[in-house]
Order: C-alpha cells, then structure tokens, then sequence
C-alpha cells in the first residue's frame, strides 16, 4: 500500500519490510489536509506502490517516495512464517510441505514458467484473503471468469483493484524472483505489466526509466533514518513480534544451492539506489 505523509511525501509498504510498524507511526498522525485523509483512506489496503497513484494524479514529479527493502535471503524467510500464520493466505498454496519448497516455488513460478497457472489463480480468488481480509470489490463484480481476468492482462491492463494478481498473471521476462517483482511493481513508473514484459539486461540497463524518479530506498537499519526524513524523528518504532517458529538466523534455512539460485535471481535488486550501500542477496543482512 502507498500512504501520503504529507503533500511532499508518500511511504510505500513493501510486504514484510517493517512496513506494518512504521504505518502504525504514521497512523497516529494523519495528515491534516481533509483532501490527503480522504486519499487515505482509499489507499489503506492493497500491495501495490506508485503507478495506480501517477495514472490517477494523486502522485506527482514534486513528491518524493519513500520505501524499505531488505536482503532477500531475509525476506523470503519472513514471508514464509507469515504466510504458515494466516491460513487465508494465497501463499499458502506453496507453503505446504516447507520452507524449501516455499522458496523454490516462489522462484520459479517467475523464472521458468511464464504461462499463467490457473489452479493458482482459482486458490488465490477464492480464499479469504481476497474475500474477506483485502477490503476491495469481489473480482467477479467486474470479472465473470477467468477469460475476462486474462483479456485485462494480455492487453496490458493493470488491475488497480487487486494488484497481487499483476504478478501472478503477468508475463514473466525478467526471470527473477517474486521479491524483485514485488519492489518492482511498488516503484514502477510504468505499467508494471509492461515492465514484466521487459528481460532483465533491458530493466538493468535502463532502469531510471522503469523505477520512479525522487525515491529514497532505506535499508532495515535506517528506519530512524526514514522515520527523521517523514517528520517523525525520535519516535519509537514498534517491533512486531518474530514468530516463534523462527529462532534460527535467516541462511540457516538455506541450502548452498538454494543461496545460488537466490543470487542468480535477483541481480535487478542490486542494481536499486539504496541509501547505504548494498552487500548482496544472500547477505544475513543484505548491507553493510
């Protein structure tokens, strides 16, 4: 989800990056501005980041974007525990028998299958998440089957109301893992399912075209950072609690082989303008 600070700032919540703990900081300050409350509100649920805001002017080349991004190695981790605590999930399509499983999955069903899996597809619209727990429009107020769904998306249209969808049923050229296309559509510029189309040498070698100009990417480390930069230094950030089943470092679940597919998969989040420098994927902490 996208959440507008201020007229000049706006935080995009990348999925498992801190992002529930710094909105509740910024929660507790609403902007002042009836217009920006109202814009708010229709923002509040929903993973997707800048282009749904620039094709309806709410986002403008004066505001600057603010986002947290983690080491991969930690987030597919972190994605697994909590897709395993809420049994709605979509997710958890993939998290039956494990964590390795979790992340190979994940992986490749966006590096070396590019043809749209409608068993995933059915799971995710008829689970909770989307019908319960998301707080958008049912799919089928719009859509009457799966048909309709493809249509939208073999023409390029972006579906604003379900943004996960985008990922999953989009075409696939950048063969790297589900995180990179998660921070990518949260920054793209573009139509996220244009950028899909594009492959990975093209994204990395113009990739100030694709992401959106005036953004600050932080590492976990630099909350305080992101928190002084919002307006809201010296608060306490709240810490969500580690899930129990989670007590071994993060590469302790990895495999020598699952750590090379992790690098090989995500050369594009090297490439993104940190704050701070960055040590690569399979880093315990992805920075220095």
């Amino acid at each position: 989800m996208c959440f507008i600070v201020d007229s000049n700032n706006i935080f995009i919540h990348n999925p498992k990056c801190a992002g529930t703990s710094v909105n509740t900081v910024i929660h507790k300050r609403d902007p002042k501005e009836p217009e920006l409350q109202q814009q708010n509100k229709k923002l509040a649920v929903g993973h997707f980041g800048v282009y749904p805001l620039i094709i309806n002017k709410i986002y403008n080349e004066d505001m600057k974007a603010h986002i947290i991004c983690r080491s991969p190695a930690e987030w597919y981790v972190s994605m697994f525990f909590y897709v395993r605590k809420y049994k709605g999930h979509p997710y958890q399509f993939f998290a039956r028998e494990g964590f390795e499983k979790f992340f190979h999955s994940l992986i490749d069903m966006t590096t070396t299958n590019n043809q749209i899996n409608l068993e995933h597809l059915h799971y995710y619209i008829n689970t909770k998440h989307i019908r319960q727990f998301s707080g958008r429009p049912p799919l089928w107020d719009k859509y009457k089957n799966y048909d309709d769904i493809l249509d939208d998306i073999n023409n390029n249209r972006y579906l604003q109301n379900h943004p996960d969808l985008n990922i999953l049923l989009g075409h696939k050229n950048i063969t790297e893992g589900l995180y990179t296309y998660y921070v990518l559509q949260l920054l793209s510029k573009v139509n996220p399912l244009v950028l899909f189309s594009k492959n990975k040498e093209n994204i990395i070698d113009n990739l100030e075209d694709y992401v959106v100009d005036n953004v600050q990417i932080y590492r976990m480390s630099d909350i305080s950072i992101l928190l002084e930069n919002l307006g809201f230094g010296g608060v306490q950030l709240p810490h969500a609690k580690r899930s129990k089943n989670r007590s071994r470092p993060y590469l302790d679940y990895y495999s020598d082989d699952m750590l090379e597919k992790l690098n090989t998969n995500h050369k594009i989040i090297d490439k993104l303008p940190f704050l701070h420098d960055y040590d690569g994927v399979s880093n315990e902490h992805g920075f220095r």
